[in-house]
């Protein structure tokens, strides 16, 4: 992922918000580091057996975050940064998430098959994520589709 108009500060409190959700669950895969003016990183689980671990087309359980984890980690940030600008390789292509000039999150909860079109699976259905989070999520105020 690669954040611009941001500091570390902004990401680390926004993962703190994300692990309030997921059991602590959330970490990076290396610290989030500077290039230029921008910051890249990747977020991972720290457990494949909790919440927010992503489950490949094959079943398997992977380190990667879940659909959900990246959707509402972005809406913390855009929360505590409303200038930050996310750019991320999101399904078939690159995709910029923002917040317009309403205050609204554009581009974070985009769905799509990650299977085939005889056995389809959507990415917003491939991981161990259950109805708590939407619960844990609305407490926080965090807009979650």
């Amino acid at each position: 992922m690669i954040v611009k108009n941001c500091l570390t500060d902004d990401i680390n409190e926004a993962l703190g918000l994300t692990n309030e959700i997921f059991d602590n669950n959330i970490t990076y895969d290396k610290l989030p580091e500077y290039r230029g003016k921008r910051l890249y990183f990747t977020l991972r689980v720290k457990n494949l057996n909790k919440v927010g671990a992503k489950i490949n087309i094959s079943g398997r359980k992977s380190i990667s975050a879940c659909w959900h984890v990246h959707g509402i980690f972005l809406e913390c940030l855009l929360n505590i940064n409303p200038k930050a600008i996310i750019l991320t390789y999101w399904g078939k292509g690159n995709l910029t998430i923002k917040k317009d000039k309403g205050g609204q999150v554009k581009n974070n909860w985009k769905d799509w098959n990650i299977g085939s079109f005889f056995k389809p699976r959507y990415v917003s259905n491939a991981c161990n994520c259950s109805f708590e989070i939407y619960d844990k999520g609305k407490k926080k105020g965090i807009n979650i589709k």
